[in-house]
């Protein structure tokens, strides 16, 4: 009698077991479909943030190709407010002080427009201002109408020039 007990209460174990080995079984199912599914919905995420920055890239050169008037006269206006407080500045310093702005403006087109050579006069002007000859190669460089650097800023170079022993590293540039 204890015998047969004990068997029923084995299959009652027995079956609870292989209920239980079912049950992981499609549970493991289940995580192998989900798994599945999130690798997919992963591309499919990637994709879809590949199309947002593509989309996003092509509708800034649209937003700049198809700038409306109102834009346009807005920049423009801050362009031209940005001109007056430069030519404010311009007119502070000791080069440009007794200068009309049709003066300031007709000097900043032809330095816009010298191309290399400017540079090359550019340099000689620094030289000059500090006090080295401005042969340039060994020819003289010619000196143009208003030829110059701002004594302010020429003193912000000797100064940066001074804090890094001469070396222009890229501390010294940044």
């Amino acid at each position: 009698m204890e015998i047969n007990r004990i068997k029923k209460i084995l299959e009652q174990k027995d079956n609870e077991c292989n209920l239980l080995t079912v049950e992981r079984d499609m549970m493991q199912d289940r995580v192998k479909d989900l798994e599945e599914e999130m690798e997919l919905k992963s591309g499919e995420n990637n994709r879809l943030r590949k199309q947002v920055t593509d989309l996003d890239s092509v509708m800034k050169d649209l937003y700049k190709s198809r700038k409306g008037n109102g834009t346009l006269s807005i920049e423009m206006e801050s362009l031209k407010s940005d001109n007056e407080r430069l030519l404010a500045l311009l007119k502070d310093t000791c080069e440009y002080a007794d200068c009309e702005d049709s003066d300031i403006l007709k000097s900043a087109a032809t330095k816009t427009l010298k191309g290399a050579n400017g540079l090359i006069e550019t340099f000689s002007a620094n030289k000059r201002t500090r006090g080295v000859s401005a042969d340039v190669g060994g020819k003289r460089g010619k000196k143009l109408d208003n030829d110059w650097i701002p004594t302010e800023a020429v003193r912000v170079i000797m100064k940066i020039r001074d804090q890094f022993d001469g070396k222009m590293t890229e501390t010294a540039i940044s």
